[in-house]
């Protein structure tokens, strides 16, 4: 669970002294991670916010302005931005795409619990 930017930055460290050129997504899911979005942001090559992960720790309601918060950060530094939700029924996933595509998200991912049986399982 990321929270501070030095978090992602020994990781990327990490990977560079093993001479891999993997790129690391920065998952926001706790309110301390939010309080640091501007550092995190600029050391990560991209961010997942994890809506229903904020959703079980700050206030609900907060949430979507959380994300449009950080989306908005993203965007104007060219960073990936992307979410994850977890609905109750797969008609929401739909929803929450369209929402991802709205807000200028590049991505959303649905979750094992949400896609059911529609998706594969391993």
């Amino acid at each position: 669970f990321v929270q501070q930017a030095d978090e992602i930055q020994s990781l990327k460290d990490y990977l560079t002294e093993k001479g891999s050129r993997i790129r690391v997504i920065a998952k926001i899911e706790k309110p301390l991670a939010v309080q640091n979005i501007e550092s995190i942001i600029s050391v990560s090559d991209g961010i997942m916010v994890a809506r229903g992960d904020l959703g079980v720790e700050l206030d609900l309601a907060q949430v979507p302005l959380i994300q449009k918060k950080i989306t908005g950060l993203c965007r104007r530094l060219g960073f990936l931005a992307g979410g994850a939700g977890c609905a109750h029924r797969i008609g929401h996933q739909a929803g929450n795409v369209i929402e991802q595509w709205i807000c200028g998200r590049h991505g959303a991912t649905p979750s094992r619990g949400t896609s059911g049986p529609y998706l594969p399982h391993p």
